[in-house]
């Protein structure tokens, strides 16, 4: 909410002033003086000295929710997400959500579903329009074709003990992106049913027939291990105070990145 009063006493209930600055939300700090100034108090885009006062209330809380994510550059880009949310103590169906544009789909066969029973790792592929439909109107990958790989490093929905575990990794679901004017949209899921689904995961652009990384996790999930035969990474992995995991990268044994272990 903006325009809030002067007046704390005058606010609806439950509302607080966002004292958050901009550089809490920067991975490097910006040294420009508005960067560090609360949202609160920042000054209105066009009525200047007059504060914005902008107030926030607790819609849906959680205990915790953090999204770490990045492009790993190198022979074999990828990208990964690590994303710690919780919303109390109890068991909920969670779901992880990935737009996707209307020709995407998961390829057939064995293309499209893995399962690692050893390590727990799930993988979708995704295809798209350059991947022909046959007679039976599936999709023919061919050698070439461009593919999206999607690779479920962990998911607590895994677990042999989880009473809702589907028979597949994800699915794709399409969805009312417009009512006005009907448009539909498509998502990819990847549902979890657990008090805290501890979702990481792995994109790799690619095309059918290249290379794909052999991922390895320790015992306990403390290290994660991304390799090709030109390329391997290495990541120590663990969870701060707040809940958020912490992540440091070394390559062929040479450190390249670490996210920050300010709590």
């Amino acid at each position: 909410m903006r325009g809030l009063d002067a007046d704390k006493s005058k606010w609806p209930e439950g509302w607080l002033p966002v004292m958050s600055t901009p550089n809490d939300f920067r991975y490097q700090k910006g040294a420009e003086a508005h960067l560090s100034k609360p949202w609160f108090e920042k000054d209105h885009w066009l009525q200047e000295g007059d504060p914005t006062r902008i107030g926030q209330k607790a819609w849906n809380p959680v205990q915790r929710a953090f999204r770490t994510a990045g492009l790993v550059r190198g022979k074999h880009p990828y990208a990964l997400i690590l994303d710690d949310i919780q919303k109390d103590d109890k068991v909920h169906d969670y779901k992880w959500l990935m737009q996707l544009a209307a020709d995407l789909e998961i390829a057939p066969d064995k293309i499209g579903f893995r399962w690692d029973e050893k390590q727990k790792v799930g993988d979708l592929t995704l295809c798209g329009r350059d991947s022909k439909r046959g007679e039976d109107d599936m999709r023919q990958v061919k050698t070439g074709d461009p593919l999206l790989l999607v690779r479920v490093l962990e998911c607590e929905q895994f677990r042999k003990d989880s009473p809702h575990r589907p028979p597949a990794v994800g699915y794709v679901q399409e969805y009312m992106a417009g009512i006005r004017w009907q448009q539909k949209g498509k998502c990819l899921v990847i549902p979890s049913w657990s008090v805290a689904p501890k979702y990481k995961i792995l994109l790799f652009p690619h095309r059918h027939g290249d290379e794909l990384p052999v991922t390895t996790w320790n015992k306990d999930r403390s290290r994660l291990t991304v390799e090709w035969k030109d390329q391997k990474d290495d990541y120590a992995l663990s969870l701060g105070a707040d809940g958020r995991t912490r992540f440091a990268l070394s390559r062929d044994g040479k450190g390249i990145l670490a996210s920050s272990n300010a709590d």
